[in-house]
C-alpha cells in the first residue's frame, strides 16, 4: 500500500514542526509494517492546496497531517481527494465533514474543558509548574460513509460500530 502525506511547510513554527514529527512517525511505523512509503508533498503556499498537490503516481491512500492554517482547506483537499478517487484520512473530525474518509484524533471539546478546568485553578492562585501535565484521554472516530460509498470501499461493520460518528 503506497501512502502519501500531506502538511504545511509555511506554519507556525508549533505546527509545522508538529506536522513533521508526525509525518516523520507515520512514515517509520509504515516501513515498519512493510508497507511502501509514498513522498511528502509540502505545500509551500495555499494556492498548492489543489489537485495539483495529490500526486501522478496514484497512492492508494492519502494521510492529511492538519495545522490551524491548513484547516481553511479542508474542502478542497477532500473534494481533490475524492475526485483523483483516494482515500482521504485527517486528524481533524471537520475534514471527515468536508468530504474525507475518516479522522482518529483526540476530542478537542474535552481538551477545552480541561482547559478551562487549568485557567480556573491557575485563577484562584495555582502555579502554573505545580499543576500536572495532561495529554488526551479520549479520542474519536469520525468516518463518512458517503465518501465510503463514492470511492467504493466498504467499512466493515465492526469498525462503524466502534466509530464515535458516521456521517451519511
Amino acid at each position: 500500500m503506497r501512502t502519501n502525506i500531506l502538511w504545511v511547510a509555511s506554519g507556525w513554527l508549533l505546527a509545522a514542526a508538529f506536522g513533521a514529527a508526525s509525518a516523520q512517525t507515520s512514515g517509520e511505523y509504515a516501513s515498519d509494517l512493510g508497507t511502501l512509503y509514498g513522498e511528502r508533498y509540502w505545500i509551500q503556499a495555499y494556492k498548492d492546496v489543489c489537485i495539483s498537490a495529490l500526486p501522478k503516481s496514484r497512492p492508494d491512500a492519502l494521510l492529511v497531517i492538519v495545522d490551524t492554517r491548513m484547516v481553511g482547506f479542508r474542502k478542497i483537499i477532500a473534494e481533490a481527494a475524492i475526485k483523483a478517487r483516494i482515500p482521504c484520512v485527517a486528524g481533524w473530525r471537520e475534514y471527515v465533514t468536508a468530504g474525507a474518509l475518516a479522522s482518529y484524533a483526540p476530542d478537542f471539546r474535552a481538551l477545552f474543558h480541561r482547559a478551562a478546568f487549568y485557567v480556573d485553578r491557575i485563577l484562584r492562585g495555582a502555579k502554573p509548574a505545580d499543576l500536572p501535565v495532561e495529554q488526551p484521554s479520549k479520542f474519536e472516530l469520525v468516518l463518512n460513509a458517503k465518501t465510503a460509498r463514492v470511492l467504493g470501499i466498504t467499512i466493515p461493520n465492526a469498525v462503524l460500530l466502534r466509530a464515535d460518528e458516521v456521517i451519511e
